[in-house]
């Protein structure tokens, strides 16, 4: 039982061997307790490799299937979901619905449509925290923006932290990021606007000095190239002024 509040359950003796016995068993319970037994024992920071393994056997073991965009189903284990805001309050929802068990499992949509590899990027985190980004590219532009929109859209702001921090804006990428940035979310994408600047702004650094850079500009390209000068001008006098 909780002491102080902190769950002080400890995992299976014979772990991994009974660990799908604690879970078939406990998710009986957990569906009909307020406070289940496997959400204060996996919120518990001991044991994210305990959760990494489970989600291993979350086709034997998960008790929901959360829905992709092109309509596969991953599964998962609502013990581990509960923990985060958008899980929490569906599963309460659902759990007035119809009976939902490890053979009757409750598909679950999500908040955003993302691909089936998002979201078990997503379960990944969910699962076994920050380490698990190590195995995704931090250039690859849609992962990691399906990944943000969908941990911004259920509420794991961590999530939505680690993608800012390692993702890696490209001279390629800059405009799906720039379309991306343009839209409304609800966690700061501050850093990620910065990185876009940043790209195109060292890129144009490194040509200013590149003669066949210029020699190659049309004049549409360089009457725009002059505009963008004259207003950061005007910008930079008004400022003066001030």
């Amino acid at each position: 039982m909780p002491q102080n509040g902190k769950c002080q359950l400890q995992p299976p003796t014979g772990y991994p061997c009974d660990l799908e016995i604690a879970v078939r068993h406990s998710l009986s319970f957990y569906h009909q307790t307020e406070q289940p037994f496997l959400v204060c024992f996996f919120s518990d920071s001991k044991s994210p490799l305990l959760k990494a393994s489970l989600l291993d056997e979350a086709e034997q073991t998960g008790d929901i299937q959360l829905v992709c965009k092109d309509g596969s189903k991953v599964p998962a284990h609502s013990a581990v979901l509960a923990s985060i805001p958008y899980f929490r309050t569906r599963l309460k929802d659902d759990w007035s619905g119809p009976g939902w068990t490890l053979t009757n499992k409750l598909e679950l949509s999500l908040p955003c449509p993302v691909t089936r590899d998002a979201v078990e990027a997503f379960l990944k985190y969910a699962y076994g925290g920050a380490w698990s980004l190590r195995q995704l590219s931090p250039t690859d532009a849609l992962m990691m923006q399906e990944l943000f929109s969908l941990a911004d859209a259920c509420g794991l702001l961590s999530l939505c932290s680690n993608i800012s921090d390692m993702a890696v804006v490209t001279l390629d990428s800059v405009g799906s990021w720039l379309e991306f940035v343009s839209k409304e979310h609800g966690s700061d994408v501050q850093m990620l606007d910065k990185k876009i600047r940043d790209t195109v702004g060292d890129t144009f650094e490194k040509l200013n000095s590149d003669k066949a850079f210029w020699e190659a500009l049309n004049a549409e390209q360089l009457s725009s190239l002059a505009q963008i000068a004259k207003s950061a001008r005007c910008e930079e006098a008004t400022l003066g002024q001030g």
